[in-house]
């Protein structure tokens, strides 16, 4: 459930970094961006972290890309490392609350102990509430995120010395 944010004019940064070779600029321009990222999965990681979701909180990740074809900042969280993420932000068997991060169900078995009458019983499903926390942080601060990211390559490449 990654979220991106595009910012198309610095494609054009990009190509001509890349025509003139200057990869020492573009590190810096992707570093300044990614210190921006940082700021928003901080975010996301503290919405996690109060919904008790501390395995989830600890593995946000931000990717940042600058080439021509493709500048953007992504803040993701692995699916392989914490599976139950999605399902807890979006719900399940469709119960979903349609991406909005609020809201939902998930649908799962109760598991009991053998023998017990709860373990005999197994059409026993139960509704767990969705507990959302990615894109309640996201709505926050996304556009916050999105202009500070532009602002941050803005400034490395003025400080540059171009206009």
């Amino acid at each position: 459930m990654p979220i991106r944010f595009d910012t198309g004019d610095l494609k054009l940064v990009a190509a001509e970094l890349r025509t003139a070779g200057n990869k020492v600029l573009a590190a810096e321009i992707r570093g300044a961006m990614r210190a921006e990222a940082k700021v928003a999965a901080d975010k996301v990681a503290a919405s996690a972290r109060e919904q008790g979701l501390e395995k989830a909180a600890d593995n946000v990740k931000t990717r940042v890309n600058f080439s021509p074809r493709s500048v953007r900042v992504s803040i993701f969280i692995p699916a392989k490392v914490v599976p139950y993420a999605r399902p807890l932000e979006f719900g399940s068997q469709g119960r979903s609350n349609g991406g909005s991060g609020s809201g939902g169900v998930n649908r799962h078995p109760v598991y009991a102990a053998v023998g017990s009458d709860a373990y005999k019983d197994t059409k026993r499903w139960v509704d767990q509430p969705t507990r959302p926390f990615f894109m309640r942080a996201l709505r926050l601060w996304s556009a916050a995120t999105s202009v500070n990211v532009t602002a941050a390559a803005t400034a490395v490449i003025r400080a540059a010395g171009f206009h």
